[in-house]
């Protein structure tokens, strides 16, 4: 009985992080669309509580509208929107902090039901699901800090500020994911061999994975996502539509000119400069594309070469060992789906490039780059076991 309730509250676990991270997952996708069709500072208000509730009548809309009209976005950018294009953004805003709202009751709600009526969770894990409640409240006021840098001057959102609440977002949804795999995946409590130990990943297979690699692919994927986020904040993908070139050369220098400009240090050349970050992310991209691809061909070459080798000496993979129930068939689609994604995604990037960012292109590559993220983070966790 007792083993029965322990198995039934990880099923309720399991089934909570996945309808965690499939919402978060929905709320990244809206934000995305939110931020590509410029709808992100329509709502100049943040009202965590009465914020719930839209325009009712068209008074309220007039009213909404007005407020709008006297922030840069409209006297700048939009002075000839009319009140049905207004509504447009505004119900793409609307939708993106309902969803966030969403996501912080059920990051909130189960875990308080977990925590006081079941008393299954103590100690290391309560903080472990205690902190998803904390973490969403965290990333609705980063989000507003950000909403904010756009409503007094330029426009824009701060790249900076885009780049937290973007990362947040990112180890938010990733640590849903990695609890889901903690709690999905259990350790067999018996000896491989009585679960068909050549079916599974065991810890002599995963000894043979190159760590250095995978540490590489790490680093340069997050500072490609760092750029990446700079080019969505500074809009400078439309900076240059040629390809492999810029402007027509490979080094642009006289584009460059900011470096030697006083109002540019060398720090907000790197990190500011339109023409620069385009440039580094186009090229940075591939450096990071053929390092995750080494890391893919190399693992699946050492783990082809360590199960043949076991079966060349007629050898049971790692009898009487504990093992993550992670099949090997599970880990090699792993892999081959990481090749497959980061072939991908500099194409569509390149693409995208050369037909002027179109916003379905940027989506997609937005896309992608979650599922590359989380395809990488699938076998770091397996390796990390």
């Amino acid at each position: 009985m007792k083993q029965a309730s322990v198995h039934s509250q990880r099923r309720f676990k399991k089934i909570w992080l996945m309808s965690l991270f499939s919402l978060s997952l929905l709320l990244m996708i809206i934000g995305n669309l939110t931020r590509l069709t410029g709808s992100g500072l329509s709502m100049v208000n943040w009202e965590p509580i009465m914020g719930s509730i839209p325009p009712l009548n068209e008074s309220q809309w007039q009213e909404d509208f007005q407020q709008y009209q006297e922030y840069p976005q409209y006297r700048i950018k939009n002075q000839a929107m009319t009140l049905s294009e207004f509504k447009f953004i505004f119900y793409f805003e609307y939708i993106h902090r309902i969803l966030g709202r969403l996501v912080g009751l059920v990051a909130l709600l189960p875990f308080l039901w977990l925590a006081a009526a079941s008393r299954h969770i103590k100690g290391k894990e309560l903080l472990q699901l205690g902190i998803l409640p904390v973490l969403v409240g965290m990333q609705g006021f980063v989000g507003w800090y950000m909403v904010k840098s756009g409503l007094i001057n330029v426009p824009e959102v701060s790249h900076f500020r885009l780049a937290l609440h973007l990362f947040l977002a990112l180890f938010f949804i990733s640590y849903v994911f990695v609890l889901f795999l903690k709690y999905h995946y259990i350790k067999l409590a018996e000896p491989l061999a009585k679960h068909d130990p050549a079916s599974y990943v065991s810890a002599d297979m995963l000894a043979v994975l190159s760590k250095p690699a995978l540490l590489f692919s790490w680093v340069f994927l997050a500072l490609q996502t760092l750029y990446g986020v700079f080019m969505a904040g500074l809009r400078a993908g439309r900076v240059s539509a040629d390809y492999p070139t810029m402007f027509g050369q490979f080094f642009p220098k006289e584009q460059f000119i900011g470096l030697a400009d006083a109002k540019f240090g060398l720090l907000q050349f790197m990190f500011s400069h339109a023409v620069f970050i385009h440039f580094i992310h186009r090229h940075l991209g591939i450096i990071t594309a053929l390092i995750i691809l080494f890391f893919v061909l190399s693992s699946l070459i050492k783990i082809y070469g360590w199960q043949q080798n076991q079966q060349n000496q007629h050898k049971p993979a790692c009898e009487g060992r504990a093992s993550m129930k992670v099949k090997v068939k599970t880990l090699y689609t792993a892999f081959f789906l990481l090749g497959a994604a980061v072939l991908l995604q500099p194409l569509v990037g390149i693409l995208a490039i050369l037909w002027h960012v179109p916003v379905s292109l940027a989506f997609v590559h937005f896309l992608l780059a979650i599922i590359l993220l989380h395809l990488l983070l699938f076998v770091t966790w397996i390796q990390a076991k």
